[in-house]
């Protein structure tokens, strides 16, 4: 609903939780427009002058410091009430604490301090994570320029939280954005490391097959070369002791000679 009447140049000025009725199905409604600001030329002077005149048209917990300031509203002014909203939401606290409503005390806390961190201090909710903590700091940004242009911005921002999507409050680099998709698809990443590493196995093992097999060729080479070089060795001392027998004949030397290297071989 604030959507469409910021798309229409209609400016809240005093979003509170006394203006916001959340029916029993969830769904919010926007009450009392009767402070709405209409954003145009033809109105803005007058409402300078009721500010000026000292006529405040929103409430102080929830106003943007120009609001306070006097200064023209936008609808990032109601950007920056909502950021309250979703603080009080987030912590059950307000970002700031009025001492009173005087004007040198508006000035002080909601001009010119800076509001807390949402994640900060005692979470009765629960831990507030860093992008939600970046969401309501850029909603609570005292230069208007530098919050959410729009209300459609803010809200996209919180549906990519809720979705485990990169939030453009928090600016990240891409470490930030590969964590971010690892937690969005943690099933599909799980399977393909599980994937990886049963490959990455199944490569090791055949390896390591492939060295035992070569080291056993070695070693069997090396256990044939040693029989080689003793056959070789015992053919010839029994060649010598052979042409060396008292009484044989050449053929009966030979003869001698093919038995032995048959039986060795």
């Amino acid at each position: 609903m604030l959507a469409i009447a910021h798309q229409n140049l209609v400016v809240h000025r005093d979003l509170k939780p006394d203006n916001v009725l959340v029916t029993g199905d969830g769904i919010p409604h926007l009450l009392d427009f009767g402070t709405a600001k209409l954003l145009s030329p033809e109105n803005e002077d007058l409402t300078s002058r009721s500010t000026r005149e000292g006529f405040l048209s929103f409430t102080p917990q929830y106003a943007s410091p120009e609001q306070v300031l006097g200064q023209p509203i936008t609808t990032r002014s109601d950007v920056y009430s909502l950021g309250v909203l979703l603080f009080l939401l987030l912590t059950g606290r307000q970002p700031y604490v009025l001492a009173d409503f005087s004007t040198a005390e508006m000035l002080r806390v909601i001009v010119n301090l800076p509001p807390a961190r949402p994640g900060a201090g005692e979470m009765p909710y629960g831990r507030i994570d860093a992008d939600l903590d970046s969401i309501v700091l850029k909603a609570l940004r005292k230069e208007s320029t530098e919050r959410y242009s729009t209300v459609d911005q803010l809200a996209t921002d919180i549906e990519a939280h809720l979705k485990g999507r990169p939030v453009a409050a928090r600016r990240g680099n891409l470490r930030y954005r590969a964590l971010k998709f690892v937690l969005r698809n943690r099933v599909a990443v799980s399977a393909a490391i599980l994937l990886s590493v049963t490959l990455l196995a199944g490569v090791v093992a055949v390896a390591w097959e492939a060295h035992v097999a070569i080291v056993a060729r070695r070693r069997a080479e090396d256990l044939s070369e040693n029989l080689r070089q003793l056959s070789t060795s015992l053919l010839s001392e029994i060649d010598t002791a052979a042409m060396s027998l008292p009484g044989s004949t050449p053929v009966q030397k030979l003869l001698v000679k093919r038995v032995v290297e048959h039986l060795i071989v």
